[in-house]
């Protein structure tokens, strides 16, 4: 997994667009597939029937749902800091990739602004939201956020602050009608 340079809410948007393309790519694939039951249940577990959301390589369907939510959620929320701060150069996204660098989205200047992100059906499930929070009150960073996409909360708005960790609900307009308030 590599780290994503976002210079502009523009290619924030781009990415947002490919990702779009490679959720049609693995549906027309499971369309396609003559698998019934339980059979079409393991290809989408255990067989590479999806795509990665960014990086394009094969990966099982169920890796690139997850995937998709997790970087949907990364570039809506770049999206929003562009907003929030507009003067801002650029972000350096790496969602879920502890190992590549230690936030989910941080600004090219270094300790300006840092963010953790993620997609849950409940921003309690697992303490996500909690866990996150405590991590973002640590750091070091001048402005730091959590941003999430839960159904729970479906609109843009910011939910809490807590210690100087704003945290905020993110929504848009690409989610499924009804969804969108």
């Amino acid at each position: 997994m590599s780290i994503i340079r976002v210079s502009t809410a523009v290619e924030a948007d781009n990415w947002i667009d490919s990702i779009g393309l490679r959720t049609i790519e693995t549906i027309r694939a499971i369309k396609s597939s003559e698998c019934e039951s339980i059979e079409l249940f393991y290809q989408l577990k255990f067989e590479q029937t999806g795509r990665h959301p960014t990086e394009g390589h094969t990966l099982n369907f169920v890796e690139q749902l997850n995937q998709t939510w997790t970087y949907l959620c990364a570039f809506l929320a770049c999206k929003h800091l562009f907003a929030l701060h507009p003067n801002q150069g650029g972000f350096l996204l790496a969602p879920g990739a502890k190992a590549v660098q230690s936030l989910d989205i941080m600004s090219l200047e270094e300790g300006l602004i840092g963010a953790e992100t993620f997609a849950a059906v409940d921003p309690k499930n697992n303490r996500k939201l909690s866990k996150d929070i405590s991590k973002m009150k640590c750091r070091a960073e001048k402005l730091r956020y959590v941003f999430m996409l839960p159904p729970k909360y479906p609109s843009t708005s910011k939910v809490c602050s807590d210690e100087g960790v704003e945290v905020w609900s993110l929504w848009s307009d690409f989610l499924p009608n009804g969804l969108n308030k």
